[in-house]
């Protein structure tokens, strides 16, 4: 593995290199983040502020204040960067604006405990000051990781960009003639490449983009090269022509 890269191998076999995402756009991130923060915590200091100044019958001191905002900015510190990576696939507003993400070591998309457990070590990584601890484990690591990425078994890498497909509706791409035409021809393709098929097609939306872009590659390569006499109008992009083959395997098994 290259300094900058991270390998990994999908159950297929299928070997998938990312970038893996520098100090710098980690930085740019981080900061974008922070200052998010900053202006949510500065709305919680005047709202608490207001409510000491202009509400004197709430029974609340200032040290109940201290503590209320001292509470309600670490839950909002934690649940910000857990609720975006697990509804933004990895990323927060600053990930998405530095184009990074985090995903799991073995490639997969991130789960709700490596992000607790990555944003909870968080603190630890802040310290001494702003990110001591954890920019001193990312210059030790090879992948760029600080405590928290160890702890949870997480890496940041860099966003690739990839095509876009579009998704299949049957009723617009895979025409009943077009579909006649390759049902029969399905009796090449073995019992593994069927699976094959199945699989990615219903697993795909849990899968990384680049997993996902390399595995619609593979198996398209390996249907093709199974069914040689296939019709000339079939589509170009990998993807819906897995989503084709899919549709055309749902329509053999309706007529036997």
């Amino acid at each position: 593995m290259e300094a900058d890269r991270f390998d990994i191998e999908t159950p297929e076999h299928v070997r998938v290199s990312h970038e893996i995402a520098g100090f710098g756009s980690r930085f740019l991130a981080a900061l974008m983040d922070h200052l998010i923060l900053f202006a949510a915590f500065t709305f919680l200091g005047v709202l608490l502020a207001f409510m000491s100044s202009f509400a004197p019958g709430i029974p609340l001191g200032p040290q109940e204040l201290l503590v209320i905002f001292l509470s309600g900015a670490g839950l909002f510190f934690l649940a910000y960067f857990i609720l975006f990576e697990m509804f933004w696939n990895g990323q927060t507003p600053g990930k998405r604006q530095a184009s990074i993400r985090v995903i799991r070591d073995n490639g997969t998309p991130l789960t709700l405990t490596e992000s607790l457990l990555r944003n909870i070590v968080r603190l630890v990584d802040l310290l001494p000051f702003y990110y001591g601890v954890g920019l001193i484990s990312m210059l030790l690591s090879r992948e760029g990781k600080r405590l928290g990425d160890y702890v949870a078994g997480t890496v940041v890498i860099k966003e690739r960009g990839s095509e876009e497909s579009v998704p299949l509706v049957p009723a617009q791409l895979a025409q009943d003639g077009l579909l006649a035409t390759l049902v029969p021809l399905l009796t090449g393709l073995s019992a593994r490449e069927t699976a094959a098929v199945e699989q990615f097609i219903e697993r795909r939306d849990a899968l990384d983009p680049a997993i996902r872009s390399t595995l619609a590659r593979q198996i398209t390569a390996a249907v093709q090269s199974a069914l040689p006499s296939l019709p000339a109008n079939i589509p170009d992009d990998p993807e819906a022509f897995l989503e084709l083959v899919y549709a055309a395997l749902l329509k053999r098994r309706e007529k036997l």
